[in-house]
């Protein structure tokens, strides 16, 4: 009996071993979970610089919406998903064009032009997956065939072009992937039709400025910083273009004495695939 008091006594004075104590925490101190919380990047980010610091989901898995006013918003698993900021662009590709019909007062003439080529540079602004941009656009081709009221015209020879003002727009499909973001485009400007061909004793040497528009589907990925020389944020992208007009009126002078001038109804409708660059200014 008295050894049994003795140990409680000792045990009342030592006291209760630390990793046998219960910790109570109080309301105020549970931790919080704050997904958005600011959190240094992982480690393993390639593009974490000292000192800086994103607003990075904790769930590497997270897929819902961000904030698009998020001015530069960056996922830690994958790349900047949202950006806001300018760009500038640069493409060129092959330019294929449908067949021309011009129509006038007791004429008409059919042109076949040959594939050639096309280049865009484009000044667009970036709000998360949207992009709006002023561009400019020149394309051209020769003429491989024509026909005057059907018949054959064995010496034509020249060409069309257009230098076009566009505004255009952009949305981006899966914009925190990497390597594959898919995007489709529509743009509406005007464009400065350039006719000089030429066949037998006529020819069309004439512009008229009308209407454009064109549709645009495409995908683009990131290009990977590999030195200290190379940019940060380019990007390259490859699509595909359909560019039309309103109908030019263009003025065909020539043929059997005495020649006379006959305005013309014409078209313009092309079609290119192109590649290009994309480097974000922000």
């Amino acid at each position: 009996m008295r050894l049994c008091a003795a140990i409680t006594i000792l045990v009342l004075l030592i006291g209760v071993p630390a990793e046998a104590q219960e910790t109570v925490y109080m309301p105020s101190d549970v931790p919080i979970f704050e997904p958005f919380a600011q959190q240094p990047p992982l480690p393993y980010d390639p593009g974490y610089e000292p000192g800086q610091v994103f607003n990075a989901p904790l769930n590497p898995f997270y897929s819902g919406e961000v904030d698009p006013l998020q001015p530069q918003i960056r996922d830690s698993y994958d790349r900047y998903y949202v950006e806001s900021g300018w760009y500038v662009s640069g493409t060129v590709g092959a330019q294929g064009i449908e067949q021309q019909d011009n129509v006038g007062p007791n004429r008409s003439t059919k042109i076949d032009f040959d594939p050639d080529f096309g280049t865009a540079f484009g000044l667009g602004y970036r709000i998360g997956r949207h992009r709006y941009e002023l561009a400019f656009e020149y394309r051209t081709n020769s003429v491989k065939e024509l026909t005057f009221n059907t018949v054959p015209q064995p010496t034509a020879r020249g060409s069309s072009r257009t230098y076009a003002g566009m505004i255009n727009y952009y949305i981006d499909f899966l914009p925190n992937r990497r390597n594959f973001r898919p995007y489709i485009g529509a743009g509406l400007g005007f464009a400065e039709v350039d006719h000089n061909v030429r066949y037998g004793m006529a020819r069309f040497i004439d512009s008229d400025t009308v209407l454009a528009y064109q549709a645009i589907g495409g995908v683009s990925g990131d290009i990977p910083k590999r030195s200290r020389m190379s940019p940060e944020g380019m990007e390259w992208f490859a699509e595909f273009r359909y560019f039309g007009t309103t109908h030019p009126t263009l003025n065909r002078f020539g043929g059997p004495p005495p020649p006379i001038n006959t305005l013309m109804k014409s078209e313009y409708n092309t079609y290119g695939m192109m590649i290009g660059l994309r480097l974000n200014l922000n």
